[in-house]
């Protein structure tokens, strides 16, 4: 009896110790295998690519996936993260404004991933470079004959695989591509007749792939005070190497400055009575004198004509003897002008009732 009875206690001490190891066997395993909800989240930027340089503004695309679902995403830019770049719902996109970065600068994005579970993720760094697309600046035009006219500019980039010259008869539509310029090159010569008695306005921008650059300012060009003159007008602030802020004369060996130039873009020119009449962008001339959008060159000196507009002049022609002025202004001094007006010799006087829009 007491023999069974130690076999009994012993029998039961056994199981109670193999019971207690199975369960730290059991346990042990639990521990070691892997818990699917431990999973990290998948997160990588798929644009812009590692290097990548950056012409234009580019949307950062970020790809983020989860078994358990992703709760959020961030990314940070140059390791700072804010509002703009936290994301609760695909799409995970942000777009780099080039224009609120300096050219030629490099910066680093990663993106992170959160799930459910409070698991986190990071992706791999992705440097890019700032390598802005400019336009050609101070674009000019070196001398013209009867039949051609070089073109010049500043290239700004050497990015571009080749330039584009388009050219219009109103300064608005730039349809035609009237030349074609190699990668890297800073002037063209186009072969055309060109009439002394009529306007040309010509842009320059890049191109590289489907991609182009901002149009360069818009270049006026046209024959003042019976053909003895050339002048070009638009946004440059030299021509042949002259300092000539906005406008130039060419005697037909170099370009000369006119006066002091003016203050902003000249966007019109017209020839009236022996004078040149600019309209434009501009208010004062290169000594700050006012001028109230349009000015007179009288070959020696600037002077106001009339009280000036309120507005920008975008157009400038004689007709029936008359020179007339269209654009965004609406009153000379008192006088309402609703976006035209004739010069009568004394004062700036109304085309019938006028438009309801600038010209």
């Amino acid at each position: 009896m007491v023999k069974a009875m130690i076999l009994r206690k012993l029998h039961s001490t056994l199981m109670l110790i193999l019971a207690v190891g199975l369960a730290v066997l059991f346990s042990s395993c639990e521990e070691e295998a892997p818990n699917p909800n431990d999973t990290k989240p998948f997160v990588s930027i798929v644009s812009p690519r590692k290097s990548e340089h950056l012409l234009v503004n580019t949307l950062v695309q970020i790809n983020a996936s989860d078994d358990q679902g992703i709760t959020r995403v961030e990314l940070y830019f140059d390791h700072d993260l804010d509002s703009s770049r936290v994301f609760k719902t695909p799409p995970y996109e942000w777009e780099i404004n080039l224009d609120s970065l300096r050219d030629s600068t490099v910066h680093l994005l990663y993106a992170k991933a959160y799930d459910v579970e409070g698991n986190v993720s990071r992706s791999d760094f992705v440097a890019f470079y700032v390598s802005k697309f400019l336009p050609p600046q101070n674009v000019t035009v070196q001398y013209i004959t009867k039949d051609s006219i070089e073109l010049r500019w500043e290239d700004k980039t050497g990015f571009e695989k080749s330039f584009e010259i388009r050219w219009s008869a109103d300064g608005v539509n730039f349809d035609e591509v009237i030349q074609t310029a190699k990668m890297n090159k800073t002037k063209a010569t186009i072969y055309s007749s060109f009439s002394k008695t009529r306007d040309y306005y010509f842009l320059v921008r890049g191109i590289r792939d489907s991609i182009s650059s901002p149009n360069s300012k818009i270049i006026k060009m046209f024959y003042g005070s019976g053909g003895e003159n050339l002048f070009a007008g638009g946004g440059f602030e030299s021509a042949g190497g002259m300092s000539a802020k906005k406008i130039a004369r060419w005697n037909a060996e170099q370009w000369q400055p006119t006066g002091t130039g003016v203050d902003n873009s000249v966007m019109a020119m017209a020839t009236y009575q022996g004078d040149l009449y600019v309209g434009g962008k501009f208010t004062a001339d290169g000594n700050s004198a006012p001028y109230g959008y349009i000015a007179r060159w009288n070959g020696s000196s600037w002077s106001q004509v009339g009280e000036g507009f309120n507005g920008q002049v975008f157009a400038l022609t004689v007709y029936h003897g008359e020179l007339y002025a269209g654009g965004l202004f609406v009153r000379s001094g008192a006088k309402e002008l609703p976006y035209i007006a004739r010069w009568n010799g004394v004062e700036w006087d109304t085309v019938a009732d006028g438009f309801n829009a600038g010209v």
